[in-house]
């Protein structure tokens, strides 16, 4: 929530014959940064941008912004939207007394819907394919949620019987 903070080194002292060291550093917080609102415009393909203005009151920080984002893009990842993006930028600053209260923007992209084909497993030996199945939770037919496809394949990674688990998406072509 600190985002003008600032270190200064004032004082380093070392004793040659013991080898302590005496440090002093200045630290300058500056204001606490505080979200205030976020105008979420979420763009679905074929479909009007939909908006939504969120007040959240959190402090700001970079892993805060990170992690908001994330969420934004996680959201249509569980719908079946594997290529979503999302953007923020801040679009107003308000200086109060002992903190800063920011407005921002993010712009949401589905990216084209997905539907899941065919799910294939390829180089087992000895396992059967209805028991990798049942920790795959992926349904043909249904949208792709990649969150859930990841999810069943670190599954199979921690059953420690395969060497190495990855996930393959091929476009199928519909003609």
């Amino acid at each position: 929530g600190y985002p003008e903070a600032k270190a200064e080194l004032k004082t380093l002292d070392k004793d040659d014959r013991t080898g302590a060291v005496s440090v002093s550093i200045h630290v300058r917080e500056g204001p606490l940064h505080v979200v205030h609102s976020v105008l979420k415009e979420v763009k679905r393909e074929n479909q009007a941008v939909t908006t939504t203005n969120l007040f959240v009151g959190k402090p700001y920080s970079k892993l805060w912004l990170q992690d908001f984002t994330l969420s934004l893009k996680r959201d249509l990842y569980r719908e079946g939207y594997p290529d979503a993006t999302a953007t923020t930028r801040i679009t107003g600053r308000e200086q109060h007394t002992n903190h800063v209260d920011l407005d921002l923007q993010a712009q949401v992209e589905s990216g084209s819907q997905i539907t899941a084909g065919e799910v294939r497993f390829e180089g087992q030996q000895h396992t059967s394919t209805n028991f990798m199945e049942r920790r795959i939770p992926v349904e043909p037919g249904k949208p792709l949620n990649r969150l859930q496809a990841e999810k069943g394949r670190a599954q199979l990674v921690e059953l420690g019987i395969f060497d190495s688990v990855g996930l393959r998406y091929e476009e199928r072509d519909n003609n």
